[in-house]
């Protein structure tokens, strides 16, 4: 029986399409991605013990948390993502990270976890981001901390764009306003309503890319419009002004993180995703009970649910779940 699982509007960057180099590399958005570091660097928490970037793709953002939390999971779907992301850990000397091809609605991680956890630039590819929102409650522990951006319907320009009658979408209505084929864009009350009811609360919100005009970017350059977005990220914030809202929660639920969970990171962390069975398998760490997770010859090769029969395996250190 096939077990595996993969969301209907799971963006596939295993294709042609290269999200390093036809979205980032040399494509003008220097601006986009200075706000969004300068933005996450004043919401990240202090240090911590296991961390995850869900949808990391190629690592862009390991550099701001990687070194403070002793371990880092890196989920993506892309394995060309992952690759490009291990070489990168390799290059800046983190040995700290875990590479994970999983689709973040399913994730294959034990309940109550992580202490931390970080999605940007991912949810616009879902149908409804309450599945990420969800499943990142699962694995959170209590008092977890969750940023989360997503791409905002009603910001400014769009709202101006419809007043003026340039653009059909009513910005104030619910419903996602569809992009193409698969990108989405949410209205705030959406994200609110759904990091509420999976369990988050202390909600701050910052606006980023707030100055996303070609003729601004020209202009001005990067440096300066990234640190105006950082002074201006909290009332404009408030406004839901920008194209891209950062928010950061805190998880509040009465169940407690598993008892082995700071023994042995690697014999704990896993959980099926097709039938939720805890995923053990005996990795031996030295004594002082670090490891370098990048290091293939320390991980199994591959391994399968004793319940369900879902097959796993191990690329070059990186665990395959897809």
């Amino acid at each position: 029986m096939d077990t595996k699982t993969q969301s209907e509007d799971m963006a596939n960057y295993d294709d042609d399409y290269d999200y390093y180099r036809d979205f980032w590399l040399g494509h003008g958005r220097e601006y986009e991605n200075l706000s969004e570091q300068l933005i996450i660097r004043k919401l990240l928490p202090g240090p911590g013990r296991y961390a995850l970037d869900i949808g990391g793709g190629f690592g862009r953002l390991l550099p701001l948390y990687a070194r403070k939390f002793e371990a880092c999971v890196v989920l993506d779907y892309s394995m060309k993502n992952l690759k490009r992301a291990r070489t990168l850990a390799i290059s800046e000397g983190m040995t700290n990270l875990l590479l994970v091809a999983a689709d973040a609605a399913h994730m294959p991680f034990s309940d109550n976890f992580f202490d931390f956890a970080i999605s940007v630039r991912l949810s616009h590819h879902f149908e409804d981001p309450e599945s990420i929102i969800s499943e990142t409650s699962r694995v959170l522990a209590n008092g977890g901390c969750f940023i989360f951006e997503f791409a905002n319907k009603r910001n400014f320009k769009s709202i101006l764009m419809w007043i003026a009658g340039r653009q059909k979408d009513v910005p104030f209505s619910i419903s996602p306003k569809l992009i193409g084929k698969n990108i989405r864009n949410f209205h705030p009350k959406h994200i609110n309503s759904a990091l509420h009811e999976n369990g988050f609360g202390h909600i701050k919100r910052l606006s980023a890319s707030n100055f996303r005009l070609g003729i601004l970017k020209r202009a001005l350059g990067p440096g300066f419009l990234a640190k105006a977005d950082l002074v201006l990220s909290g009332i404009l914030g408030l406004m839901y002004f920008g194209p891209s809202i950062f928010t950061r929660s805190s998880l509040r639920k009465n169940e407690r993180p598993p008892q082995n969970r700071d023994e042995c990171f690697l014999n704990n962390i896993f959980k099926c995703p097709a039938c939720g069975r805890s995923l053990a398998f005996d990795v031996e760490y030295p004594p002082d009970k670090k490891i370098n997770l990048l290091r293939a010859d320390v991980l199994p090769s591959s391994f399968k649910c004793g319940d369900c029969g879902f097959a796993i395996s191990e690329h070059d250190g990186i665990f395959d779940f897809r």
